[in-house]
């Protein structure tokens, strides 16, 4: 498949879109579910690599055009992932929680599973970004999210 076939900002996104979705649906059909996830990251992955090389080799005319409808497909799947996805996967997650079948009593060690989680990631995540550019307070923002 050429990549100069897909001129169009919307072909390229709906290519994207609808590869994913087939890696998503495709590998849970053959008994593979966990991996469509990592399917359609690689996927993104390899056409943003790809269309990275393609850009070093563009031509200076066609650069400029060539790096633009890059960006507008990366763009159009940032709006796609905001307005529909994002809001969907939460309020899945969401309705899939059943509190009732939670024992009370395994709440406290949950919530400590968490404080020890957190505590070991904090300092980590913190000094995991000490050899980068970024300030401490720009770690440490790093290390809370």
């Amino acid at each position: 498949l050429s990549l100069n076939v897909w001129h169009n900002r919307w072909q390229r996104s709906t290519l994207l879109l609808l590869l994913g979705l087939i890696a998503m649906f495709g590998t849970k059909k053959i008994g593979f579910g966990g991996s469509g996830a990592l399917a359609s990251i690689c996927l993104a992955a390899t056409a943003s690599s790809l269309w990275r090389k393609k850009r070093k080799t563009a031509n200076a005319d066609n650069a400029g055009n060539f790096n633009a409808r890059c960006s507008q497909a990366a763009i159009d799947l940032a709006f796609v992932w905001n307005v529909l996805s994002e809001p969907l996967l939460f309020g899945c997650v969401g309705t899939t929680l059943n509190f009732r079948v939670i024992p009370a009593s395994s709440v406290p060690y949950s919530v400590a599973i968490v404080v020890i989680g957190l505590a070991a990631r904090i300092p980590m995540a913190y000094l995991a970004t000490h050899g980068s550019t970024m300030t401490k307070h720009e770690r440490g923002f790093v290390a809370l999210s």
